[in-house]
C-alpha cells in the first residue's frame, strides 16, 4: 500500500482518482489547489503525487518544480484534459515521471500509477543505498582522518606549544633578558627591544641592568643569589632607557641550571615602576602637606588667639585714653603689629585649607584691577601688564583678602618668570607681557569635580621662562622653590593652592619651557543679582547697651574681650567651657542679649551648645568665633542658628558695628 496524494480542482475527478487508487489498496490525500499540496508536503512525505496541470491560479508544473526541489526521489504525474505539445515537453524538462489524458482511463491509470509507485520505491532504495555507502565512506575518510591527525598529532602540539609560548612571551609587559653563563644576553623580548632599544644582543647584564654608580652594588646582589635560599634576587635600581633617560627599574633575576645541576646562565625580568614611585612620592608628600597644614593651622589658630588678646588690650588701652602722644604711637604700632601678624596667619590658614576669614559677595574684577594699579606703578617698564576682563558676571562669595593674595602672588611669579628669562640678555631687549583675563564657563564643559553650574575662570600668562615637567609635579607643595639664589623660598603657591580650595575652586597650569606659563583658576560664581557689599576703611567704634555671654577656653582671650566689651558700654558674663555656659545662662536667662561662641572649646560640643541656648530663648542672637577662618564647620552653623562670625583677631570698630547691629535687630 502506497500513500498517494492527489491535487486537483475539480471534485469530481478528485473523486474518481481517488476511487482508483482506493481500488488498488493504496491511501489517498486530496488536495484542492497549489497551496493545499505545498501545505501537506511541508510536513508529511508520500510515495506518489498525481496534479492535474490547471489548478487555477497555480499549475501543476509549479507543483512538479516545488516537489522537485523538497522531495526528489517523489515521482509526480500530470494529468491535462488539453493535451498539446508544448505542455507534454514542458512535462520532460520539468521531470514528470508521466502525462495522462482526460478522461482518465482506470487501466491505463492504475498501470502508471503502480509503474511511478515501483520508480518511487526504487528511488528511495537507491537512496539508502547511496546513504549508507556515503555513511561507509564518512566513515572510512574519518579513520583516514583520525590516523592522518594521530600521525601530525605530536608535531602540531609542538608548534602549538612553540607558539603558546611566544604568545605569552609576546603578552608579558615586562622585560624579559636571557643570559648565557658569562651574562652575556642570548634572548629577549619585544619589550625589551622599545625600552633598551635593538642593540641588546652580547650586551653585559649590568650594562643592561643598571647605570655605572650602582654597578658595584648590583654585581654584590646578583653573585649572592646563589647562597639565597629562594634562588633568587630582587632589587630596584636606576637604569638608562635608549632615549637615555634614567629611569627606576624592579629587576627579578634568577639563575637557571641544567637537569645535572650545572648553571648555564640567568633569567631577568623588570618593571619600569617609575611612575608608580612618583604616585608613592605623590602620596607621601600629599600626607605631608596634610601634616604641614595641619600643625599650621593649628599654629595659626593659637597666635591668633593671642593676637586677639593682644589687640584687645591695646584698644582697651586707646578707649581709656592715652596720656602722650608716645603711648597713643606706641598703640598704634602695636595694632599694626598684630594686622601685620594676622596677614601672616591668614596665609598659613590659607595654606592648612582652615577657611576663610571672611565670606561676602566680592568683585573679582574690582581685585584684579586693584592689583594692576598697584603694580603698574611698581613694575619695570619694560614689562606690560594688562587685563581682558570678558566675564560679564564676576562676583564670587569668599575673602577679599585671600582673593587679592591670589592675584597679586601669580602676578609676582609671572614678573620674576620674565626677569629670569630676560637676564642673559641686554637689558634693553627685554619685553615682558602679563596677561590676566576673565571669562565665565559652564560646570558641565569642565571635568566631574565641577559641581557648580557657574565658574569665573582666571588666567594669568606670562611670557617667561616656562615650568618644567619635574616643577610643574612639585609646583604646589610648601616651601618649594626655583629661586635658589634669592633664599625667597615659602608658602606661596601652596597658600595659592590651599586658598583656591577653600572657595571650592580648581588651579591648574600649562606651560613650554622659553615661551612660558598660563595659571587657570576657577572659582564658582554668585548668582548675578547678588549684590557687592561696600567696605568701609575706617570704621567707627559704636557704643552699645546690653548683656553679653562671652564663652571661650582661653582666659587670656576670654578677659582680654570682656574688659573691652565693658568699656564700650556692655555687660559681660564669661564661661570657659560649653557645660559652665549653660550654667551660667540658666542663671541669668532673661538678661542674655547676644552669645559670643568660641568654635573650639571644651565640653559640650558647640552645635549641641547653640541648640540648648536657644531651646529656652529662640530670639538669642549668637556670634561664632574661632581663630581659624571660617571653615565648612562654621558654615554650616552659620546656615543653622548661628547668626554672624567673628575671625580672631577683631579690631574694636568692626566688632562693635556687628555686635550692635545684632542686639538693635
Amino acid at each position: 500500500m502506497a500513500r498517494v496524494l492527489v491535487v486537483d480542482d475539480e471534485q469530481s475527478v478528485q473523486q474518481i482518482l481517488k476511487s482508483f487508487l482506493e481500488i488498488d489498496g493504496h491511501h489517498v490525500v486530496t488536495a484542492n489547489n497549489y497551496d493545499d499540496a505545498i501545505s501537506f508536503l511541508d510536513h508529511s512525505s508520500t510515495d506518489l503525487i498525481v496534479t492535474d496541470v490547471y489548478l487555477g491560479k497555480k499549475t501543476g508544473l509549479e507543483v512538479l518544480n516545488t516537489v522537485n526541489e523538497t522531495q526528489p526521489n517523489t515521482p509526480v504525474i500530470v494529468i491535462t484534459g488539453q493535451p498539446n505539445l508544448d505542455t507534454a515537453a514542458s512535462c520532460v524538462r520539468a521531470g514528470a515521471f508521466d502525462l495522462l489524458q482526460k478522461p482518465i482511463d482506470q487501466s491505463n491509470f492504475i498501470d502508471a500509477t503502480r509503474r511511478a509507485i515501483k520508480e518511487s520505491r526504487r528511488r528511495r532504495k537507491v537512496g539508502e543505498l547511496t546513504l549508507e555507502n556515503r555513511r561507509h565512506r564518512k566513515e572510512l575518510g574519518q579513520t583516514v582522518e583520525r590516523q592522518t591527525i594521530e600521525i601530525e598529532r605530536a608535531t602540531k602540539a609542538l608548534i602549538k606549544s612553540e607558539q603558546r609560548y611566544r604568545t605569552l612571551v609576546s603578552a608579558v609587559p615586562e622585560i624579559l633578558l636571557e643570559f648565557d653563563r658569562n651574562h652575556k644576553c642570548i634572548w629577549y623580548n619585544d619589550v625589551a627591544i622599545r625600552f633598551f632599544g635593538d642593540s641588546i644582543y652580547n650586551r653585559e647584564l649590568t650594562e643592561l641592568c643598571v647605570i655605572s654608580s650602582e654597578e658595584e652594588s648590583f654585581n654584590q646582589k646578583v653573585s649572592s643569589m646563589s647562597k639565597s635560599s629562594q634562588g633568587f634576587v630582587q632589587l630596584k635600581c636606576h637604569t638608562l632607557r635608549k632615549d637615555r633617560e634614567e629611569r627606576w627599574i624592579s629587576w627579578t633575576i634568577k639563575p637557571l641550571y641544567k637537569v645535572s645541576g650545572d648553571y648555564y646562565g640567568l633569567l631577568a625580568t623588570a618593571r619600569d615602576i617609575t611612575e608608580m614611585a612618583r604616585l608613592e612620592e605623590q602620596v607621601r608628600q600629599k600626607a605631608k602637606l596634610e601634616t604641614i597644614g595641619q600643625l599650621a593651622g593649628g599654629v595659626a589658630h593659637d597666635f591668633n588667639n593671642i593676637l586677639g588678646a593682644i589687640l584687645a588690650q591695646s584698644n582697651l588701652l586707646g578707649l581709656l585714653g592715652a596720656s602722650t602722644p608716645t603711648s597713643k604711637q606706641a598703640i598704634e604700632i602695636i595694632e599694626n603689629g598684630v594686622f601685620r601678624a594676622k596677614e601672616l596667619t591668614d596665609k598659613l590658614l590659607g595654606f592648612a585649607q582652615c577657611g576663610k576669614t571672611k565670606n561676602t559677595p566680592l568683585d573679582v574684577h574690582s581685585i584684579i584691577e586693584e592689583v594692576t594699579s598697584l603694580l603698574k606703578r611698581t613694575l619695570d617698564k619694560r614689562i606690560d601688564i594688562s587685563t581682558f576682563l570678558r566675564a560679564d558676571n564676576s562676583v564670587i562669595f569668599g575673602d577679599p583678602s585671600q582673593i587679592y593674595q591670589v592675584i597679586l602672588n601669580l602676578t609676582i611669579n609671572a614678573r620674576d618668570a620674565i626677569k629670569h628669562k630676560f637676564s642673559d640678555q641686554p637689558t634693553p631687549l627685554m619685553a615682558g607681557e602679563i596677561k590676566i583675563e576673565t571669562t565665565l564657563i559652564q560646570g558641565s564643559d569642565l571635568t566631574s569635580n565641577h559641581s557648580k553650574d557657574k565658574y569665573l575662570r582666571i588666567y594669568v600668562t606670562d611670557n617667561g621662562t616656562g615650568i618644567s615637567k619635574d616643577i610643574r609635579e612639585r609646583i604646589f607643595e610648601p616651601f618649594f622653590t626655583t629661586k635658589k639664589s634669592s633664599g625667597n623660598s615659602g608658602m606661596g603657591l601652596a597658600m595659592v593652592y590651599g586658598i583656591i580650595n577653600n572657595h571650592e575652586g580648581f588651579i591648574n597650569l600649562k606651560s613650554s619651557l622659553c615661551y612660558g606659563t598660563s595659571f587657570f583658576i576657577d572659582l564658582p560664581l554668585a548668582e548675578r543679582s547678588t549684590k557687592v557689599e561696600s567696605i568701609l576703611k575706617n570704621p567707627e567704634i559704636t557704643i552699645g547697651k546690653g548683656n553679653i555671654l562671652l564663652i571661650d577656653d582661653e582666659d587670656l582671650v576670654r578677659s582680654s574681650l570682656s574688659a573691652l566689651l565693658r568699656s564700650i558700654g556692655y555687660q559681660t558674663f564669661c564661661a570657659a567651657s560649653g557645660d559652665e555656659a549653660l550654667a551660667v545662662y540658666q542663671e541669668v536667662l532673661a538678661d542674655i542679649d547676644l552669645v559670643i561662641l568660641d568654635l573650639m572649646m571644651p565640653g559640650v560640643d558647640v552645635s549641641t551648645c547653640i541648640k540648648r541656648l536657644k531651646a529656652s530663648k529662640p530670639n538669642l542672637k549668637i556670634l561664632l568665633t574661632s581663630g581659624y577662618g571660617l571653615n565648612e564647620k562654621a558654615e554650616s552653623l552659620m546656615n543653622g542658628d548661628a547668626d554672624g562670625f567673628i575671625q580672631k583677631p577683631c579690631g574694636i570698630a568692626e566688632l562693635s558695628q556687628l555686635i550692635s547691629s545684632k542686639i538693635i535687630n
